[in-house]
């Protein structure tokens, strides 16, 4: 694409944006999509979402525009302000202990089994006196050991990929309707998920909201 033609479209969606059109910018975006970069083409789309209300689809939109590669004062200032219209924490607002904790919720469970091999591993040696022979041993066996629930999550596990709910939605117990759905998930939510059924995702992280959902309501961003 020439760099007038690009110029031309650049100008033709702060136009519709300076008059309010933000459906027709949307359209104009989603037909010119191969005219534009993809970290470009999603933070311009969260845009016109975030001016449309569309809270969670400009949160998913902002988030993609990130993984691949956008970046400056302005889209983090979107974000943050889609985020807290969704009644969640701006990300300039987070205190270290906020941004640890969430960091912590998205932890896979064969992280935790790893540490917990490991610090009962370093138990064992701190006491190998104790044990006069075989500590040695014991220790190297349980090293082996916390390498197997990573090695699991670098091969199978990794396979997870992460998503923002874009409406709000049901969990249900199962990969269809039938089951029975205790709870809801809110728009907006980053969750990770492990595996698809026919339409169907199952939430993995975080593990309060595990369950399934229907995947037309996720906008999946990659994989962790």
């Amino acid at each position: 694409m020439s760099q007038n033609s690009l110029s031309a479209l650049l100008q033709n969606l702060q136009d519709l944006y300076v008059k309010n059109s933000f459906q027709d910018g949307i359209d104009l975006l989603i037909e010119s999509k191969s005219q534009l970069n993809p970290a470009q083409f999603h933070e311009l789309l969260g845009s016109f979402h975030m001016k449309l209300d569309h809270f969670a689809v400009a949160r998913y939109h902002f988030e993609m525009a990130l993984m691949k590669g956008a970046s400056g004062s302005t889209i983090h200032n979107n974000l943050d302000f889609v985020l807290s219209k969704l009644g969640m924490t701006p990300q300039a607002s987070m205190n270290i202990f906020q941004d640890f904790y969430q960091s912590l919720a998205l932890l896979p469970f064969e992280f935790w089994a790893t540490l917990s091999v490991l610090i009962l591993s370093l138990a064992f040696w701190n006491t190998k006196r104790k044990w006069k022979y075989g500590s040695k041993a014991l220790v190297i066996i349980l090293w082996l050991a916390a390498l197997i629930p990573q090695g699991l999550y670098w091969g199978y596990y990794q396979q997870q990929v992460s998503a923002i709910v874009l409406q709000e939605t049901p969990i249900y117990e199962g990969p269809s309707a039938v089951f029975s759905s205790p709870k809801t998930i809110r728009a907006g939510e980053k969750i990770q998920i492990d595996k698809n059924s026919d339409g169907w995702s199952l939430i993995v992280a975080p593990q309060y909201l595990s369950g399934w959902v229907e995947s037309q309501k996720l906008g999946f961003i990659g994989r962790l």
